[in-house]
């Protein structure tokens, strides 16, 4: 779709949940439920989409979408144990926009939400990490 990556996401029933917000460079992160409380949905697929860049950074499933956010922005904020893959995370969110980055869940079946997420990364493919 051309109208953008939220655009798309909405036509496939995804809904917005939340944005991330920190402090430039890439500081203080957390989520904010855009409807000031977060879904109850208990399992998702969840999408981290960077709306201003028009791109999917990670497509991803859970059981609890509220814990698994406060979990990868402690994780982002340096409070489990450093690695590789979170020093290529924060250069990837130093390029990005706060509030610019939203996390979309759509509800899942617990026993097929792993084969729905990779199903959900085939079809995101063309906007999964690129720059437009």
């Amino acid at each position: 779709m051309s109208d953008g990556v939220a655009a798309e996401l909405f036509a496939y029933g995804f809904t917005r949940a939340a944005f991330l917000n920190w402090t430039p460079p890439a500081d203080g992160f957390h989520f904010e439920a855009s409807a000031g409380e977060w879904p109850k949905n208990s399992d998702v697929i969840y999408v981290l989409a960077d709306v201003e860049s028009n791109r999917v950074l990670f497509v991803g499933h859970t059981g609890r979408a509220r814990k698994r956010s406060e979990n990868l922005a402690s994780w982002l904020n340096g409070k489990s144990s450093d690695t590789p893959i979170r020093a290529a995370w924060l250069e990837c969110l130093r390029c990005c926009t706060p509030h610019q980055v939203e996390s979309w869940i759509r509800p899942a079946k617990q026993a097929t939400r792993a084969d729905e997420a990779s199903r959900w990364m085939r079809i995101l493919v063309p906007k999964l990490n690129t720059r437009q």
